[in-house]
């Protein structure tokens, strides 16, 4: 057994334990002479009186005392609780604390968010602990403290926030663990965890392959257990409505999340915009307006109703908008929202877009323009791809070929290309152009296999071959690479389009090339792609083994049948598919979630030295030198921002700004997982799973967290004596009050 005072202070009002004494030395009474003439009756009356005035003296004096120093005891708040035999104290330990700080967080429930009212409760527990114990602060959108002493943890806690760029809280409870291996050997350990155990909150992967074999390899590195404490703030039935996402309606009725555009992804034209609004465990009857360059553009109502613990989603979609240049704006619930929170961050009511119709060159080379007009025709007649191509011969290739002017490059049936040329084309692919070699009948295999050539090119030209008469067709093993993808998302049979004539090709050693897909016939490569980036973002080479263009001289036969009634679809897709991934190296991005990379590329033509970023964050920065691509790590909160060039920084004092010379719009938005309260939530089995068993408690008001630490930590809750000893006080108070009632009571005439 042991013991601690929460207020040793207090416990200097023992001095008052001299009081009493100078109390009863003050007021001790005389006994009263009787006036007797039997002298010796009378001596031995008086022998007898004064032995009982000073019995009763000095229990009075004791009684008072004890009670001043039980008072001064009961004020000064002991603690006594029970140990191990290992424990050197019963409350000196190692804790790490781990909070969710992610926007679900922010859900007010009884006047507290769960981020208040974990904070609460870590300073609660916090507060019982002995102030030798050492002390993590870790949350899940920073890496977070080492061991601490308990005062600097106390004020980590408290400075706590909301961050709305956040990761699952399993990489910090892994970081928490790992910090246990430098706690001294003599303390207990006590990983304690702060989350609403939502579905963005866990990563089910990482648990599985990394936070078990952390927890195993900790433990048997420090030769004890981990205890684990996980408690669940979520509610049951989280009453709320949010938008949950934006996407774009095109003219022909796909739908396109605007995450998904990319810079030329647009033409110009009327598109429409279409928000998920989702409720949970809730009625909603609202209005949502929409917002597009700052002035309203209509609004549209919204009704709908989730049973308790359940969420329900609608589609809204909003009148035409017509898009010319770039345009930003916001999709807003027009009431706040029905649960009882604040809305002054607007995390759930709220989405923001940008969207640009600007168009993209592509160049295409051919010895004869005429083998180019198919491929064109197929690029410039798609409404999602907002590209215009320029149609040159081989010896007109730009010098220098930069990726600023032309988006793409394509070979079309190209005979012989120099050596100059494939410079060219190195050079352009370097810098994160996007290149696709489309051979021909009249290509010359010898052309596509110089030095110059196999330093761009992703295969060797072997041999042309026909097939037999029912022909091939593209037979992808799998659907992993995002040209593929997409033919599985559009659910199309590949067969009907069949191919007679193709290229024999050798790709080059990997992991330089990869076959994309090949043929069904001897799984011969039909569309090899090359990258030269490691990070796969830009400098990309794609080489399509059939061709794509049809003559009407005499003799010509056909390679496939992609320009017939039968296959027709190939002719749209493949040169789309092939266009947009190369140029999607370098497509920029105009809407992102709040944690992507946000990067742009800068103009191989201009060299920027700073630049400057409006919007819900503000920064200035310096553009490293030779930098081709600006990432922007400080975009972390959603709203609609503005990059452009330092100029307009050196403004002001009444000068004309410079010039702009270089800016991009974008927005940035909340993940749709932070506001999924009830959907996907990991079940208390997995948790319990990796941080071990009855790990995780359920919150409620009366959930006493200190009794449940002390469970998992094998030692007695502590108990606080103060009750005991305040009722002991009223008892000694009521003797005393008895004792001196009686002691200077008026002694009657004749008595001794």
């Amino acid at each position: 057994m042991s013991g601690l005072f929460l207020s040793p202070l207090v416990l200097a009002g023992s001095a008052l334990l001299a009081l009493p004494i100078v109390i009863h030395l003050i007021m001790r009474r005389q006994p009263k002479p009787l006036k007797f003439p039997a002298l010796r009756f009378l001596q031995e009356r008086r022998k007898t009186n004064l032995q009982k005035l000073r019995l009763r003296h000095f229990l009075l004096l004791a009684m008072r005392m004890l009670l001043i120093g039980l008072l001064c005891l009961a004020l000064a708040r002991p603690i006594l609780s029970g140990a191990p035999a290992d424990w050197a104290g019963a409350s000196k330990m190692a804790v790490v604390f781990v909070f969710d700080s992610s926007v679900s967080m922010a859900y007010v429930h009884e006047g507290r968010s769960r981020l208040h009212v974990a904070k609460e409760m870590s300073e609660q527990l916090l507060n019982q602990l002995s102030r030798e114990s050492i002390v993590a602060v870790i949350d899940s959108a920073e890496r977070g403290s080492g061991f601490v002493s308990v005062a600097d943890a106390l004020q980590l806690i408290r400075t706590r926030e909301i961050r709305e760029a956040n990761r699952p809280i399993t990489a910090s409870v892994d970081l928490g663990m790992r910090l246990m291996e430098q706690a001294p050997a003599d303390l207990p350990l006590l990983l304690c965890i702060f989350s609403d155990r939502t579905e963005a909150s866990w990563d089910a992967d990482y648990a599985a392959t990394t936070l078990r074999a952390t927890r195993q390899a900790v433990e048997s590195k420090i030769g004890r257990p981990v205890r684990c404490v996980y408690l669940d703030l979520g509610l049951a039935e989280p009453r709320t409505v949010a938008i949950s996402g934006l996407a774009l309606r095109l003219p022909n009725d796909t739908v396109v999340p605007i995450e998904q555009l990319r810079t030329g992804s647009l033409s110009p034209g009327r598109v429409r915009l279409q928000a998920t609004i989702r409720a949970t465990s809730t009625t909603v009857n609202n209005v949502v307006r929409l917002i597009v360059d700052g002035k309203d553009h209509g609004e549209k109502s919204v009704q709908l109703t989730a049973p308790p613990g359940r969420t329900a989603t609608t589609l809204v979609t909003f009148d035409d908008i017509e898009i010319k240049h770039q345009h930003v704006g916001q999709v807003r619930l027009k009431n706040s929202d029905p649960k009882d929170r604040d809305d002054s961050r607007d995390y759930w009511n709220v989405r923001h877009f940008t969207l640009s119709c600007q168009e993209r060159q592509i160049l295409l080379l051919a010895d004869n323009p005429d083998d180019a007009i198919d491929f064109q025709l197929a690029l410039e007649s798609l409404q999602t791809l907002a590209v215009r191509c320029i149609v040159k011969k081989p010896a007109e290739c730009p010098q220098p070929l930069l990726p600023d002017a032309y988006a793409a490059v394509a070979l079309i049936n190209v005979a012989r290309p120099n050596d100059d040329l494939w410079q060219k084309l190195a050079e352009y692919v370097e810098l994160g152009g996007g290149l696709m070699l489309l051979p021909g009948e009249s290509s010359a295999p010898a052309a596509y296999q110089t030095d110059a050539a196999l330093l761009v090119t992703p295969a060797r030209l072997k041999e042309l071959r026909t097939t037999p008469r029912e022909g091939t067709f593209l037979d992808p093993a799998g659907y992993d690479h995002p040209i593929m993808a997409r033919f599985k998302n559009w659910d199309r049979d590949l067969t009907p389009g069949r191919i007679f004539r193709f290229w024999d090709v050798e790709p080059i050693a990997a992991p330089q090339s990869e076959v994309v897909a090949p043929y069904s016939l001897d799984q011969r490569p039909a569309l090899v792609e090359r990258i030269f980036d490691k990070q796969k973002i830009a400098g990309r080479v794609l080489m399509l083994t059939t061709a794509l263009y049809r003559r009407t001289t005499p003799g010509w036969v056909e390679w496939n049948n992609f320009l017939d009634e039968q296959g027709f679809w190939l002719s749209l897709a493949l040169p789309y598919l092939m266009t947009q991934h190369v140029m999607g190296g370098r497509a920029e991005q105009m809407n992102y979630i709040v944690g992507d990379p946000v990067r742009f590329w800068l103009p191989t033509t201009l060299k920027l030295g700073d630049y400057h970023l409006s919007g819900p964050l503000t920064s200035q920065g310096k553009v490293p030198p030779n930098a081709t691509v600006l990432t922007l790590a400080e975009a972390r909160r959603a709203g609609n921002y503005r990059v452009r060039d330092g100029s307009e920084a050196g403004g002001g004092g009444g000068r004309a700004e410079p010039p702009e010379l270089w800016s991009r719009h974008f927005s940035v938005n909340l993940s749709p997982a932070e506001i999924q309260w009830t959907e996907g939530r990991p079940t208390v089995e997995e948790i319990n799973e990796y941080l071990g068993a009855d790990s995780v408690q359920e919150f409620s008001p009366s959930l006493d967290l200190k009794k449940v630490v002390h469970e998992q930590t094998g030692t007695a809750p502590p108990i606080e004596l103060l009750p005991l000893l305040l009722a002991g006080v009223m008892v000694l108070l009521a003797l005393e009050n008895w004792l001196a009632n009686r002691f200077y009571a008026p002694i009657r005439e004749g008595t001794a």
